[in-house]
């Protein structure tokens, strides 16, 4: 086992019991209760340096919600490891071992990403049916295992103040294709039942 891996296999059994290795500017380390400790640790922000031993990073998250972070770092088993959950700032505040640590900054930058990037966006009038009515149709119709994809990658949303419907999409292509089925269901003014395309 290489020494890197050892010092990290250790460190995890200490966490695993409660217990804090932490390295001393002067290189030693020392260990003690994860709790009693981390007064004596310096915070740091996520950029820093991965360091050996019981850390505690301040990260503030630019897309994830500092509330949605904390539901999927508690089931990793990081509950005790969040320290402060601030939904104001929307920072986060971590302690803990290093391989704990690293394995939490990994899963939040996976996830702290612009989810709207590279969406395609549209706003389309309805004129002779209730926008409502035409988005339910449409769903129904997307829902069927021909178009499951296309139904499962695009949202549809009712903006009945101006009996209008907005797509989101993932692709300009997606966008057509239902912004073309909008079109012809609302100028035919019909349900699908009565669609012969």
């Amino acid at each position: 086992v290489p020494q890197e891996a050892l010092l990290d296999m250790l460190e995890s059994a200490l966490q695993a019991q409660g217990i804090a290795l932490i390295q001393g500017e002067n290189g030693i380390y020392r260990v003690g209760n994860s709790a009693g400790v981390r007064s004596e640790v310096p915070v740091s922000l996520r950029e820093a340096v991965a360091t050996r031993g019981y850390s505690v990073r301040i990260i503030p998250l630019k897309y994830l919600s500092v509330l949605e972070a904390e539901n999927i770092l508690t089931p990793l088993g990081m509950k005790d490891s969040i320290l402060r959950v601030d939904p104001l700032r929307n920072i986060l505040m971590l302690g803990a071992s290093a391989p704990q640590m690293q394995n939490a900054l990994r899963t939040l930058n996976m996830l702290d990403v612009d989810v709207l990037s590279g969406m395609s966006f549209g706003i389309y009038e309805i004129a002779n049916l209730d926008a409502q009515v035409l988005v339910e149709r449409l769903e129904k119709m997307m829902g069927s295992s021909e178009l499951g994809a296309l139904g499962s990658a695009t949202k549809l949303i009712t903006l009945d103040e101006i009996n209008s419907i907005m797509v989101v999409a993932p692709n300009s292509s997606q966008l057509k294709t239902v912004s073309s089925w909008l079109k012809r269901l609302d100028s035919l003014g019909l349900g699908l039942e009565d669609e012969q395309a």
